[in-house]
């Protein structure tokens, strides 16, 4: 709607869409999606009388998976080459993940490890957690009650509208606490498990000669679970320089076999557009 509207105002009465889906979604999936969004278009331009371009689901230059448009955003976006690298876009159930020699596309798959299975399951176990880590939540009553997708829901409206302001002015306070201690060890292990991966698909690919570097890649990590990564890191924010870093370098080495050359992971500029910009 915000694409809409901004050709609304300039006079445009025609538009191309660009979309991207999961790099989990099987053929099927995908023709459903992208009838899905011809369906939206067309009803769109009845109302609006804008003309919108639904791509071709066999057209990769508008209809390609999150991994992929991931990764064309951080190469134009934010200037990080694809030379040798690993671009993840961690979301709400799932993390797409692309790895690239040469600006060329080696590998891509989808897992299920993202901020459900990071954060969102942690916090629904023990809900009163999270009012003492907010004492102004006033519903948390309301919140034992929910479960699954409708406490997912809840709980990323506390995270857009709160969490940054929580960890840049309370996280520290909690960094004794043991239950903080324990919830931030659990999100650890699981992130590590994510790098644990993307380490042996690096292996895999050595071996079948389709990867040539004796090394690991540095990683770009966007989506809107990306976010978690600052719970890791002292006074709330990751950066470069974050402790973190040496933890996940060490299991992309252990997994792969490769030498431990203390790869950095850089955070998305825009989480969760990422996907978009990619594309637009």
């Amino acid at each position: 709607m915000h694409i809409t509207a901004l050709a609304a105002k300039s006079g445009v009465k025609n538009i191309q869409w660009s979309l991207s889906f999961p790099s989990a979604f099987s053929s099927r999936e995908q023709q459903k999606y992208a009838l899905t969004w011809e369906r939206l278009t067309n009803e769109l331009a009845n109302t609006t009388g804008i003309i919108h371009k639904s791509p071709d689901k066999n057209d990769p230059t508008y209809f390609r998976t999150e991994s992929l448009a991931v990764a064309q955003y951080f190469a134009e976006q934010e200037g990080y080459d694809l030379v040798s690298s690993t671009c993840i876009d961690m979301g709400g159930g799932t993390s797409d993940i692309s790895i690239w020699q040469d600006d060329t596309l080696l590998h891509q798959c989808s897992v299920l490890l993202a901020g459900s299975q990071l954060f969102s399951q942690f916090i629904e176990m023990n809900p009163n957690f999270l009012k003492k880590l907010d004492p102004n939540i006033k519903d948390i009553q309301v919140w034992g009650k929910l479960k699954g997708p409708a406490f997912n829901a809840k709980l990323d409206v506390w995270m857009r509208l709160e969490a940054a302001k929580w960890l840049e002015t309370k996280r520290d306070r909690f960094e004794e606490d043991p239950e903080f201690q324990g919830l931030i060890l659990l999100m650890a292990i699981g992130v590590s498990g994510l790098y644990f991966y993307v380490g042996q698909i690096l292996s895999v690919l050595y071996q079948e000669g389709k990867y040539s570097r004796n090394e690991i890649t540095p990683v770009y990590i966007g989506g809107n679970a990306s976010r978690l990564l600052h719970w890791l890191a002292e006074g709330g924010e990751f950066s470069r320089n974050s402790e973190i870093n040496a933890l996940f370098s060490r299991m992309m080495s252990i997994a792969s076999g490769f030498p431990d050359t203390e790869e950095l992971t850089r955070l998305s500029e825009n989480p969760k557009d990422e996907a978009a910009c990619g594309l637009v």
